[in-house]
């Protein structure tokens, strides 16, 4: 039953927020959440597989490989969490339920280069059909909504508890990755050596992970893309821009991405 209200709730676009708190927790399968736990979320195609890499390798200094099957079991989804008593414990959920959250990782990136990514991904995996224009405004398929409302969530969530949420950016992460990593390991309230951070950005590297990428979910295949920053501004037609924009101004504003556009004139 919880399988079909979930799969008819994806398919209609329609977020789990319309249920009660313990309805949400049961489909997202986190019956077994503990005050510890640490929740990475983002819109999907933020950098989540990239920060689950980061996060695998901080928990853990004896590892020193890790491929897209490995984190799965070291930074799990929420759903597939085991019971053992690390602490903290570091699950991935996309779902914008942050009142069910402890604490939280999120992801953020521009939302225009995720709809570049976005859009690839859901045609090449889901079988997505429509152009982009229609995409960028369709919640068919989209339980986790469109990239401003999981953005506004998690904006509200972080101004209401901010000593529970930590913030990267995509943009960020590509800059200086020493330092994001160093914040991730402060939030888990883990010690890193400057040694294990030059070690980890290499091990994580997005064109060394690219190019040895394996897996045997098919999903798995398109999950590393080129990662590019500002790739909308070259991809991107006007039309595409004007719609994202008019939909999405004030988040992309507050979290420091420029418009290129009046936002009103594609409203």
């Amino acid at each position: 039953m919880a399988r079909s209200l979930k799969s008819w709730l994806f398919g209609h676009g329609i977020s789990l927020s319309v249920l009660r708190p313990g309805q949400r927790a049961r489909l997202l399968g986190q019956t077994d959440s503990r005050a510890s736990d640490v929740y990475l979320c983002s819109f999907p195609r933020s950098g989540n597989t990239w920060t689950r890499m980061i996060v695998a390798f901080v928990l853990d200094p004896a590892l020193d490989d890790v491929d897209l099957d490995v984190i799965d079991r070291l930074v799990p989804r929420s759903r597939e969490a085991d019971h053992s008593p690390t602490t903290p414990r570091v699950l991935k959920n996309h779902a914008p339920a942050f009142d069910l959250f402890p604490r939280v990782i999120y992801n953020v990136r521009d939302g225009r280069d995720v709809t570049l990514s976005n859009h690839a991904y859901d045609s090449k995996t889901i079988g997505y059909t429509g152009d982009r224009l229609t995409y960028i405004a369709d919640r068919a398929g989209r339980p986790f909504g469109l990239w401003h409302d999981h953005v506004r969530q998690a904006l509200a969530y972080q101004r209401r508890y901010p000593d529970r949420f930590l913030m990267l950016r995509y943009e960020d992460l590509r800059r200086d990755p020493a330092a994001q990593i160093r914040r991730v390991a402060d939030f888990l309230g883990k010690s890193v050596t400057d040694a294990r951070i030059a070690r980890i950005i290499a091990l994580t590297d997005l064109d060394r992970q690219r190019a040895r990428a394996t897996s045997d979910d098919p999903r798995k295949a398109h999950t590393l893309q080129t990662g590019a920053v500002g790739g909308w501004r070259d991809r991107m037609t006007p039309d595409e821009i004007r719609l994202f924009e008019a939909l999405s101004a004030p988040e992309l504003t507050l979290l420091g991405y420029p418009l290129s556009t009046d936002p009103q004139e594609g409203a």
